[in-house]
């Protein structure tokens, strides 16, 4: 904020236009604060509490690369983003506001605390995701091959746009119940409702089995 306010200084522009700038700059900063950020990783292990580790090996013939990484970084972000990733193993104990999986492959997410306002998944395949708290929320878009694994059952919902074999793994008191939402590509079917009777019906209100 230093460097751009002194950069603004020395162009010739009225406070107003400089007010303006600066706002939209302190408003941009805080919202990029709020995020945490995990991006093209692969095969790594990653658990999030009140702090964030990642442990992870990378492959290499060479023995500078062949070295194994532990990071403890504190978290205080709103909403978490993982993309570009492939073969993840994440484990989430820390309450998020948001999270948004994209553009990955082979993740396993075990969410163990609640999520604010939902999950999104975007163009991503075989991820499995497994929710052990509340969750009003799932959206997956333009992905495929996919589980989520909800334990527990209460009201929510599941958003399937553009997708292709998302299956819904329901576990309840020990019964457990498995629904295919879209068996195609073409589904003209992308809103679900699952209660907590196991009972999931489409945007039509039909029971989907």
């Amino acid at each position: 904020m230093d460097q751009l306010k002194k950069e603004l200084n020395e162009i010739n522009i009225d406070n107003n236009t400089k007010n303006t700038i600066l706002n939209v700059f302190s408003s941009w900063k805080n919202c990029k604060d709020n995020h945490q950020y995990i991006d093209n990783l692969q095969d790594a292990k990653i658990n999030f509490g009140y702090n964030y580790s990642i442990n992870y090996s990378i492959n290499s013939n060479d023995v500078n690369y062949n070295k194994n990484y532990d990071k403890e970084i504190e978290i205080n972000k709103r909403t978490l983003y993982i993309d570009n990733c492939k073969n993840l193993e994440v484990e989430i104990t820390n309450k998020f506001n948001h999270i948004v999986l994209i553009n990955s492959a082979n993740i396993n997410i075990v969410i163990l605390d609640g999520l604010i306002s939902g999950l999104d998944i975007i163009r991503c395949n075989n991820c499995k995701i497994t929710i052990k708290n509340k969750q009003f929320l799932v959206s997956f878009s333009n992905s495929y091959d996919c589980n989520l694994i909800v334990d527990n059952i209460y009201d929510f919902y599941v958003n399937t746009d553009f997708c292709c074999n998302i299956i819904l793994n329901l576990i309840l008191n020990n019964k457990k119940k498995d629904i295919i939402t879209n068996k195609s590509l073409f589904s003209k079917n992308n809103l679900f409702h699952i209660d907590n009777n196991l009972l999931c019906t489409n945007y039509f209100g039909e029971v989907v089995e």
